[in-house]
């Protein structure tokens, strides 16, 4: 029976975020950005006679600019190093070091610079991405 059906919290979450970024026209604005990325950009323009000419400068730029970054790699460091106390940077670096060894090896784990790229992209094309 459809009247015993117990919406969850995370539901009325997840519609509550849904109707949000409805709202802002997020999903509209989303996939218009990833029409002009794939070089759609004339969707919806009458011209008479002549046909627009496209020429897809947003895809060779996000690939050069999504390169660049990438080319970096990422990760996470842990450090004492911004705290004044020496005393407390001393008995820190052994923690730091081993949190940072437990960090990479999760973090190679995870596959995290392939998603972190996905991401990237997502976000040249979009402004924005969340990791």
């Amino acid at each position: 029976m459809i009247d015993d059906v117990k919406i969850t919290d995370e539901w009325q979450l997840y519609s509550k975020g849904r109707d949000f970024l409805s709202k802002k026209n997020v999903y509209n604005d989303t996939d218009k950005a990833y029409r002009f990325y794939n070089g759609d950009q004339w969707r919806g323009i009458k011209s008479g006679v002549i046909q627009p000419i496209t020429y897809n400068i947003i895809k060779p730029i996000v690939k050069y600019k999504t390169g660049v970054i990438n080319g970096n790699g990422y990760s996470i460091v842990f450090s004492p190093n911004n705290f004044d106390d020496e005393r407390f940077q001393i008995e820190m670096t052994e923690l730091c070091e081993q949190i940072n060894e437990y960090i990479s090896i999760l973090w190679e784990k995870k596959k995290v610079n392939a998603v972190t790229r996905d991401i990237l992209k997502d976000a040249c094309i979009i402004g924005e991405g969340i990791i």
